[in-house]
């Protein structure tokens, strides 16, 4: 029921707003013609008494028709001046946002941990709830952590912070021993990796939208990457990485689309990976190929993945799940197997509807 009245409330508003428009565009209209009649009615009836030039009302007539084309495109620029102030209000909030600091250390120290978490809140600008409360633990060099929790639990909010796009309320964040606020951005973010749930795909060939990470990458390459993640099945006559992706890689399917932001990912060889919800849009094949290509590089990169589907963690070493900002449970997988955790009940509820 619920349904029906939201769906008969859009229609109402949207039968109201086409109303409304017909009700401006009227008396605009009428604006707009009204020089022509009056210029046409009275030069045709001045013509017909001799005061004046038929080249004249000719001449007249054709700059009334000029000056109606202009008169119209100001009126279309009134009307889309309020589509113009909803775009505004999100690109002015950008503008305010400050430059990013960057630091001088480019080198970390000796450290067991790769990033360290000590008692970390986060709050977004803006809001009163925290998003993060004190959150303590420990990511190792080549360890596949996995993190999980509900829709809002702030999962994606603790890979923005490890990325450097936010800085902590309270805490540190230490990356190779140093705070991460006194890294280098641009040196930082060599070290990672991040396929995001949209990834942004260009309006390019595969070949292109690849070498974008890694521009001397040899074809050879690029054709075995995509090749291990089941991309090959896209050429057709096309040779593989010539294929147009189109606007918004519209050309490829959303599966196809987020296993080539993961080829990006693994071309840039970086040292961490970050996957958020990146086998979100896939089946079973194409994630169980992701998959794959993650446990043959098991030595090269430390994982980090968050996702809401228990099955892809069932390689990971730890696990860590969040619920409201704060972590509920952490420690290695094999440990959290057990009955009365938090992880198992999520293995039985996905078994569950299965």
């Amino acid at each position: 029921d619920w349904i029906d009245t939201a769906l008969n409330t859009s229609r109402k508003a949207a039968i109201k707003g086409i109303v409304s428009l017909y009700f401006i565009q009227i008396p605009t209209t009428f604006l707009s013609i009204l020089p022509l009649v009056f210029i046409g009615g009275f030069g045709t009836y001045w013509v017909y008494l001799g005061d004046l030039q038929f080249g004249s009302l000719f001449a007249a007539i054709s700059i009334a028709v000029l000056a109606n084309e202009d008169f119209n495109n100001i009126l279309n620029t009134l009307n889309n001046i309020p589509h113009m102030l909803a775009s505004a209000k999100r690109v002015f909030p950008l503008w305010d946002l400050k430059a990013e600091q960057f630091k001088h250390e480019t080198e970390g120290e000796d450290t067991k941990s790769l990033f360290e978490f000590k008692d970390v809140s986060f709050t977004y600008p803006g809001s009163i709830e925290p998003t993060l409360s004190h959150l303590s633990f420990k990511i190792l060099p080549h360890e596949k952590l996995g993190i999980m929790g509900e829709s809002g639990s702030g999962k994606s909010s603790l890979l923005k912070l490890i990325l450097g796009h936010y800085h902590v309320d309270s805490g540190v964040i230490l990356f190779k021993g140093i705070p991460l606020q006194n890294w280098d951005k641009d040196v930082l973010r060599t070290h990672l990796a991040s396929v995001t749930q949209n990834a942004y795909i260009f309006n390019d060939t595969i070949r292109e939208n690849l070498k974008i990470i890694d521009p001397s990458a040899p074809d050879q390459k690029l054709l075995q990457l995509l090749h291990s993640l089941k991309l090959d099945d896209l050429s057709n006559q096309t040779p593989l990485l010539d294929i147009e992706c189109g606007e918004h890689g519209n050309n490829l399917s959303g599966g196809q689309r987020q296993r080539l932001s993961v080829a990006r990912a693994f071309l840039k060889e970086s040292e961490i990976l970050l996957f958020d919800e990146a086998t979100s849009a896939l089946d079973a094949h194409s994630e169980a190929a992701i998959q794959s290509l993650l446990s043959t590089t098991d030595n090269q990169h430390t994982q980090i993945l968050v996702t809401h589907r228990v099955h892809t963690l069932n390689h990971c070493d730890t696990i860590l799940i969040l619920d409201q900002g704060k972590i509920i449970e952490y420690g290695k997988r094999s440990d959290l197997l057990k009955s009365g955790t938090h992880y198992q009940h999520y293995l039985e509820g996905e078994h569950t509807h299965e």
